[in-house]
């Protein structure tokens, strides 16, 4: 088994309610993955982070220090680059936020 991410119980329990945590971890770990193999500019919460020793888990640390939901969403992963697309990711992050 692997290590369980766990993130900030607000953010735990706005994920779980939406059913997408496994979905969220999913597109954090392989958004982490791509960005840290290429030889290109690290962006989003990867900004300033060692290439050599980041792990996952270091990604939950940095996003569960993000003000809110939105914050929390918007800094994960890049949406372009996931199955689901913009859209999708978009509205999530606009969820408990009150900007419908």
């Amino acid at each position: 088994m692997g290590i369980e991410i766990q993130f900030k119980p607000e953010f735990e329990l706005k994920l779980k309610r939406l059913r997408i945590k496994s979905k969220f971890v999913k597109e954090m770990k392989s958004y982490v993955s791509r960005k840290l193999l290429l030889p290109r500019e690290l962006k989003l919460h990867l900004k300033g982070v060692d290439r050599n020793t980041h792990r996952n888990i270091d990604s939950a640390a940095i996003l569960n220090k993000q003000k809110d939901w939105n914050e929390f969403i918007v800094k994960s992963f890049s949406w372009e680059e996931t199955k689901d697309g913009y859209p999708y990711w978009y509205e999530i992050s606009k969820k408990f936020t009150g900007n419908k």
